[in-house]
């Protein structure tokens, strides 16, 4: 065989840029971070070399940017459920928590409406002012009022939020979710978000969050419900209730 000439090897070379990258241990005897008079085809490989490896190393920050930059969002994320469900299943655990829950969601997520429409099996959930005006954040559902089956999301809306929403927010929210609360198989009612931003909510945008906050809103209303339910029609109650049908009746 014969020997192997040195502009075989520079062609080799030049078609296999990663050969050093790859074998890294031949750099130092290779002759290539030598600082004595290199010739013009050992610069142009240590250079072309070294823009390899800046550039391997440009590409692993970014890529440990972005990672820490994701962990510091799941961080965010978690610390604002934690702060949900604490509303949710440690506070007065009353009706006027989902307006609290509501409220807090619109901080933690930057949104320009929240409410929550329930469905008339949960009503017991619906807070002292539930049904006063339509502006509050917590309503029971009309019956025209269908809820989907899953999670709707639609963005650049021009003509504003459907009648799902509030009158007084449709015209100035510009995209809008639609999520359906359910205990199991039952419907609970409805979670509605919208924001002005037009794609903040879109067709195709993962809805994981949106599953997960549902979730835990359907197991806070269920709960609420039942102390509502027990608080109904314990002794006491029962004898308020007597009171005052005895009072009407005088």
């Amino acid at each position: 065989m014969a020997p192997i000439t040195a502009e075989e090897v520079a062609k080799y070379l030049e078609e296999n840029p990663d050969f050093f990258l790859e074998n890294s241990e031949l750099v130092q005897t290779s002759g290539l971070l030598a600082g004595e008079n290199p010739g013009p085809n050992l610069l142009d490989i240590r250079n072309r070399l070294f823009d390899r490896l800046n550039e391997e190393r440009r590409e692993l920050m970014n890529l440990l940017d972005e990672t820490i930059g994701l962990v510091r969002q799941n961080e965010k994320i978690e610390e604002d459920f934690m702060a949900i469900e604490k509303i949710l299943f440690q506070g007065s655990l009353d009706g006027g928590s989902l307006s609290e829950v509501a409220q807090e969601i619109e901080a933690r997520f930057s949104l320009d409406h929240v409410s929550i429409l329930l469905d008339e099996s949960a009503k017991g959930a619906i807070p002292a002012d539930g049904n006063s005006n339509g502006s509050s954040r917590v309503r029971l559902a009309g019956d025209r009022d269908v809820a989907p089956d899953g999670i709707i999301l639609t963005g650049n809306l021009e003509e504003g939020a459907a009648p799902l929403f509030p009158e007084m927010y449709r015209a100035d929210l510009r995209s809008t979710a639609v999520v359906p609360l359910r205990e199991g198989d039952q419907p609970l009612g409805l979670l509605l978000l919208g924001s002005k931003n037009p794609e903040r909510y879109i067709e195709g945008m993962a809805t994981q969050l949106l599953a997960r906050l549902a979730m835990r809103m359907g197991m806070g209303i269920c709960l609420i419900r039942r102390l509502a339910g027990a608080d109904e029609n314990s002794p006491r109650a029962k004898s308020r209730q007597k009171k005052k049908k005895a009072g009407q009746t005088a």
